[in-house]
This record gives structure tokens, C-alpha cells and sequence, in this order.
């Protein structure tokens, strides 16, 4: 939704959305324009490519990790009234899957590309939501793209996870295994090592880390 329409507040952008021509305009927009962060039209207009990673309180569970469409179909409605449906209740978060294998490995083919994860550190005990990112992205970089794609080399991609990261943020006594660093470490099986992480169940650890020392402290 185009954020001209939160001007007023979400609580007021909500309220309005009972009327069937403020839906009308608001479904034109977003099919028609592309001048802003449209997540439809950058996965192809294709609501199966709009994943749910969080829904409003009191709707069902197993909605989380299903896309709009799949979510349209349990519901059984279409799709662009489950959109609304969802929009107008609150508390809905949504991932486009707008990139494909191509890409990422073109990405992790280049020297210079980091390897990192946006989401926010959760404690699972307290967290009600999270992303599988939070607790899969580097396990699966070696799981997915060093053992199975065989894209990048283990050596290369633990590279881009610390020391590549680590000096392009300025944090020199980081990243390395060295005299006078900091010691960071982490113990893992290269075989064993894969992400469990999903959208319905985010908050899953890793498999194959055995141990992890931060500033020497296990």
C-alpha cells in the first residue's frame, strides 16, 4: 500500500478501508504504479510470491508461511479480498520473494560481496514472531550454497561472514583468528550444518554447531 495512504495514521488508514471504491483506488494503484516500494508489481503481480510472516491476532496460525494466495485459497475467498481482509485487521507483515537462484549466485560469485542477515537478534522464550533469517541465513549460506549448489568455497564464504564484514565495519580486532583479536569463535560440522528455520516455525536453531566462544567466553 502506497505510504501516502498512512498520512493520517495507520488506525485512521484502516478504518477507511470498509469502503468498496477507497479499495477500488487504493487495487489500481498498486496494480498500475511502480514509482514507490510496490512489492506486487516487483514479484510479477503474482500473489503466490507474497509470503505472510506474521498475521493479525486471533487469525489462524497456520496462515504464517503460506503466500497471499495459498492463505486466499484456505480462507476461500480470492486473493485481493484476503489482501484486504488482512490490511484491514493490522498486525500483518509480509516477505515478496522477488529474487531467484540466478541472482544469488551471481552475487556470491563476486569477491567483494558480504554475507550478512538483516533481522533482529529474538530470544525464543519471549519473541512472539520472528523471521527465519534471524536463525538460518549463515547456516544455509554453507548448507545450500558451499555444499549442495557448490557455488563458493567453505574457506571464501566463512570469509565474507567475518573478516570481509568485520573490516569493511571498521572492527578490526574481529573477523580473524590471530594474536591480539578478539576471540570470536564458532564450532560447526561443514557436513552437518543446515538451517531449520521456516516461516511457520522461524524460531528453529541450526543443526551442527557445537560450540560458540564470544570474547573468549563459551
Amino acid at each position: 500500500v502506497h505510504p501516502r495512504h498512512y498520512r493520517r495514521g495507520e488506525e485512521a488508514f484502516r478504518a477507511r478501508l470498509s469502503d468498496e471504491g477507497y479499495r477500488r483506488e487504493i487495487r489500481r494503484e498498486i496494480e498500475t504504479t511502480a514509482d514507490w516500494e510496490n512489492w506486487y508489481r516487483w514479484v510479477g503481480m503474482d500473489w503466490d510470491a507474497v509470503l505472510l510472516v506474521t498475521v493479525p491476532e486471533g487469525f489462524p496460525r497456520e496462515l504464517v508461511g503460506m503466500s497471499v494466495a495459498e492463505a486466499a485459497r484456505h480462507l476461500g475467498r480470492d486473493p485481493w479480498t484476503t489482501f484486504f481482509y488482512l490490511v484491514e485487521a493490522g498486525g500483518t507483515s509480509v516477505n515478496p520473494r522477488s529474487m531467484n537462484e540466478e541472482q544469488k549466485w551471481a552475487a556470491l560469485r563476486r569477491p567483494w560481496v558480504m554475507i550478512d542477515t538483516d533481522a533482529s537478534p529474538v530470544n525464543p522464550a519471549t519473541a512472539d514472531a520472528s523471521h527465519p533469517r534471524a536463525f538460518g541465513a549463515f547456516p544455509r549460506v554453507i548448507a545450500k550454497y558451499v555444499r549442495e549448489d557448490r557455488v563458493i568455497e567453505l574457506e571464501e564464504a566463512v570469509r565474507r561472514m567475518t573478516s570481509l564484514a568485520a573490516n569493511r565495519l571498521g572492527l578490526y580486532d574481529r573477523g580473524r583468528v590471530a594474536p591480539g583479536m578478539h576471540a570470536d569463535l564458532l564450532l560447526f560440522d561443514p557436513e552437518r550444518l543446515r538451517d531449520r528455520a521456516t516461516f511457520q516455525d522461524p524460531m528453529r536453531y541450526a543443526e551442527g554447531i557445537d560450540y560458540l566462544w564470544v570474547n573468549g567466553v563459551l
